[in-house]
């Protein structure tokens, strides 16, 4: 029975073979060898539906890639112009006085010392961010001499409101990543802000190449990321008060809590500074001063001794009002020294009281030791030629102070440090701590990948 039903299915199936078959041979003529006349008819007669496996799109699927559209211009690299003058503004923002003085001062810096500056100012580095594009500039110009790479490149990309230094091998030493970045916050990016581009790129040309040339940049007034005072202590006040109304009662932690935060996140936003100085003022005080606000609403004694320190800095600020405050910040300090030299003083002389009285051969024991070191230093200093010279001395005293104060210190009630047998048993417990011009070409430098980014 399964012998006739399989005769059965193959001659069903035998009709379709040739048609089969015939559809392969129209669709794929270059498979058919030799004459297709006579190769027709027994071509027919084969089991062609074996045949299929080698499908005829199988060889055709290349077609669509080799078909497929070339990367669009809106994905293209944005290009790197000619390297025709010192300053190349292809948004033609700058107008021909500020270039003309630029290059001059760019000219006269690579008279002098034979390195290569080079300012470029393009609408936008897309897809590439600032740093690539600087890099990739950079290297198609090779800025700079060769094996001394002492090249800088200054880009400025005006609708992407980014601008980058970068700066040669040669040239990491003198303009380290940290320096490139401060020359950006404190003279370009300020400039920028105020759409003062010709200010912005002079004066940042000027810093460079003062930094170039070895000299170091002034300290700063205020760091671009720190915070006002003036804000500051406004955040403060309002996350004391917070916490002095939970304190109270009058608020619920939670309202408490938020307040406190919302508080300084809001001075900050209002004052102008960016998203991170701003949840620093509501993280800061937040720890800080939020809970010195509870304790003061919380409890009597805090309320107290908080009226005597303000009386007290009310009283030192009178005083500086009546002498000075240059008299008053002396005053406090020679009080400050004086009251920290008593302090160290007393631990070695309350150590040697204490091992005298509890100890006498830890207190022998001790003293021979200090005296030990004492004649050392003596004959090392005898050796010298100049003891007027205070580092010839001064290392000795310092360290002679400092081995004095823990060698008796380790005597002290409760010191693990024992130089007897005989020491009191008190002590045996573990110790307590507390010119624009054409054809200007590069000179075969290459970038150190350093420099400064910044966007405005």
């Amino acid at each position: 029975m399964l012998v006739g039903l399989l005769l059965v299915g193959l001659a069903a199936c035998a009709p379709d073979a040739p048609e089969t078959s015939a559809a392969q041979e129209q669709a794929q003529p270059s498979l058919i060898l030799g004459p297709p006349g006579p190769a027709a008819g027994p071509a027919s007669l084969e089991p062609m539906p074996v045949e299929p496996a080698p499908v005829a799109p199988a060889p055709l699927e290349p077609e669509p890639a080799e078909a497929a559209p070339a990367i669009p211009a809106s994905h293209a690299l944005a290009p790197v112009p000619a390297l025709e003058s010192a300053v190349i503004d292809t948004t033609q923002t700058l107008d021909a006085a500020a270039r003309g003085r630029i290059e001059a001062q760019i000219a006269d810096y690579e008279k002098r010392r034979g390195s290569q500056l080079q300012v470029l100012m393009v609408p936008s580095t897309a897809p590439e961010t600032v740093e690539q594009y600087a890099a990739r500039a950079f290297e198609t110009w090779k800025l700079g001499r060769k094996n001394i790479d002492d090249g800088l490149l200054l880009v400025v990309a005006k609708h992407d409101r980014k601008v980058r230094i970068e700066v040669g091998y040669g040239l990491e030493s003198a303009i380290p990543d940290i320096t490139a970045g401060r020359v950006l916050d404190e003279y370009v990016v300020p400039r920028l802000r105020e759409n003062d581009y010709a200010g912005a790129i002079g004066d940042g040309v000027t810093r460079l190449i003062a930094l170039a040339e070895g000299e170091s940049l002034p300290e700063p007034d205020n760091d671009g990321d720190s915070i006002d005072p003036r804000y500051a202590f406004s955040a403060f006040g309002l996350s004391v008060l917070c916490g002095f109304a939970w304190g109270m009662g009058w608020l619920r932690w939670p309202w408490a809590l938020g307040g406190s935060a919302a508080s300084g996140y809001g001075v900050g936003l209002l004052a102008g500074m960016g998203a991170g100085p701003s949840l620093m003022l509501a993280f800061i005080p937040l720890v800080l001063f939020f809970p010195y606000g509870w304790a003061l609403g919380k409890s009597r004694t805090v309320r107290r001794w908080t009226a005597y320190a303000a009386a007290f800095i009310g009283l030192l600020v009178l005083i500086g009002a009546i002498f000075g405050t240059q008299r008053l910040l002396a005053g406090i300090f020679v009080v400050f020294l004086g009251a920290m030299g008593a302090a160290l003083l007393a631990v070695p002389v309350g150590g040697a009281i204490h091992a005298w009285r509890h100890n006498r051969p830890g207190f022998w024991i001790r003293l021979a030791i200090l005296a030990a070191a004492a004649c050392a230093a003596a004959w090392y200093l005898a050796g010298q030629d100049d003891l007027s010279s205070p580092g010839t001395w001064a290392p000795l005293a310092i360290g002679g102070a400092v081995f004095f104060i823990f060698l008796f210190a380790s005597a002290l009630p409760g010191s693990s440090t024992s130089l007897s047998s005989s020491s009191d048993s008190r002590s045996s417990g573990s110790s307590s701590s507390g010119s624009s011009s054409s054809g200007r070409s590069g000179g075969g430098g290459r970038s150190g990948g350093g420099g400064a980014s910044r966007g405005w």
